[in-house]
């Protein structure tokens, strides 16, 4: 019965939603010798969210972003101040597994936070391994030195789309974004909250669930509960893998409004 209940709200989440060709919404931004990335993920029924914290001995440390009780991560950051989400797509591409690249058991983007520091670097570990979330996904990534790249498949192999100006934007309302960016040079934390809220998905069963602006260079962030009172909650990630892994919910922190 649940199952068929949740089929029910996602259907008249697709017939709702204003714009169901892309769930979320990704974007990089370099001003004034900074570099900044932001995301808001959006998914039916608004599912409890999380913020994992990993300190990695073997590799980098990273904050990953996704849903309570999943270890699979949609978005994070690392200790040198790379970023990354993926932006699912209402279209499908014809993926084809690879003999020529290997394979790997895990989440490929969180062995990317792992092991990169730099697009260049992650670009080398996407066209390295086969990454069969490219079926119906494309990953926006972004380092500290103001570089971005949106990576997915095209004519049958690896397709990268680097900035080429100060900013990037992929998912819902991107040239929104794009736009928006391009005219505010001096933008600040104010204005990128404002943006979230002006590009938020607010449909019957498809809703924004969070967002979050990251300062890639000084590894802060702040996240946003976009739709559920607007509360902003600030993080060090440094200061935060200092205390070692843990995980925090991101509802009990907008509740205890810190």
């Amino acid at each position: 019965m649940r199952r068929f209940i949740l089929c029910i709200f996602i259907f008249t989440g697709f017939i709702l939603s204003p714009d169901i060709s892309h769930c979320c919404s990704v974007f990089s931004y370099y001003s004034n010798e900074r570099s900044y990335f932001g995301s808001s993920e959006a998914w039916f029924l608004s599912p409890k969210t999380q913020i994992t914290f990993c300190r990695n001995t073997a590799g980098y440390s990273y904050a990953g972003f996704g849903y309570l009780n999943d270890e699979y991560i949609q978005g994070g950051v690392n200790e040198k101040g790379l970023a990354f989400d993926w932006v699912a797509s209402g279209e499908r591409v014809n993926w084809k597994k690879s003999a020529a690249r290997a394979e790997y058991a895990g989440q490929l983007s969180v062995r990317m936070l792992q092991r990169c520091a730099t697009v260049d670097e992650a670009v080398a570990l996407f066209r390295a391994f086969n990454e069969p979330g490219f079926t119906i996904a494309k990953i926006m990534v972004s380092d500290a030195g103001g570089n971005s790249a949106i990576i997915g498949w095209l004519d049958n192999d690896i397709h990268v789309v680097r900035s080429r100006r100060s900013c990037q934007a992929l998912g819902y309302m991107e040239e929104f974004i794009a736009r928006r960016l391009a005219e505010n040079p001096e933008a600040a934390t104010d204005y990128f909250s404002e943006l979230f809220s002006l590009t938020a998905q607010r449909g019957f069963a498809l809703r924004t669930c969070y967002s979050y602006f990251i300062d890639l260079r000084e590894r802060r962030f702040f996240v946003r509960d976009t739709l559920g009172g607007e509360k902003i909650v600030f993080f060090n990630l440094d200061e935060q893998i200092a205390k070692g892994s843990h995980t925090v919910v991101m509802s009990d922190i907008f509740a205890e409004g810190q």
